[in-house]
This record gives structure tokens, sequence and C-alpha cells, in this order.
């Protein structure tokens, strides 16, 4: 938990550092190879950082302390159903749930890629209908 903590705090601050800098430059301020290059580079660990050390922190603590285990049962049949259990006919497994939430999710991004990538021109002649 700690070192998921952590690797949150410090994408937070980078971010803020990130934005700091960015209203700092005038408008119209040439940019030198050397500024574009320190900016590559703070980005790329940026995004190393939110897409790579987060996510495994995350799946180390789940892994670990929090038992999510993808055979852990979500919900599970119970004999004597009262009001406060779910009513389920079949266990559901922790990985059944979550291979029908990245399917969802999956056909959500498929559909709005093309709203999104298409937006800027919906005042032109381009005319996408879905």
């Amino acid at each position: 938990m700690v070192a998921f903590t952590t690797s949150c705090v410090v994408l937070v601050l980078l971010t803020a550092i990130g934005l700091s800098f960015m209203g700092r430059r005038p408008v119209g301020t040439p940019l030198t190879w050397g500024e574009a290059m320190v900016a590559a580079v703070f980005v790329f660990f940026v995004m190393f950082w939110a897409y790579g050390v987060v996510p495994h922190f995350w799946l180390a603590w789940a892994d670990g302390d929090l038992h999510m285990t993808p055979n852990r049962y979500f919900a599970i049949p119970r004999t004597k159903p009262t009001d406060a259990t779910l009513k389920w006919p079949l266990p559901i497994t922790v990985a059944l749930l979550l291979s029908q939430m990245q399917q969802l999710t999956n056909v959500n991004c498929k559909s709005l890629l093309p709203a999104i990538t298409y937006s800027p021109f919906k005042d032109s002649r381009i005319t996408m209908k879905f």
C-alpha cells in the first residue's frame, strides 16, 4: 500500500510540476533544441510513471495484500438467501467480472473513437453516420 500511495503522490507532483512550467513560458517565444529535449524526456518519464510504475504497484498490492486473485468469488449462491444476500444461480468469479467489464469498455471505445476523431470536421463536408 505504501508503494502504490507513494507512486500516486509522485505522479501528482510530476503533473503539477509540468503544469506549472506550462504557464511560465511567454506566448511566441521560440523553443531551443535543448529545451525541447528536456521537455520530451520529462514527458516520457511522466508517461512511463503513469502507465508503467503506478499500475505495477497497484497490481502488486492487489495480488499481495488485498488477495484479489482471479479465482476469487465475487458472488456465491447462498443455500438460504436472505434479503441482504445476492440471489445468483451460479457463482461469479472476479475473472469473469473483469472480462465482462473489458468487453464493455472495448465496445464503448470502438464506438467513441470515430466520433472523437471526426468531431473537428462536423461543420465541413465530411459526415459520418453510425
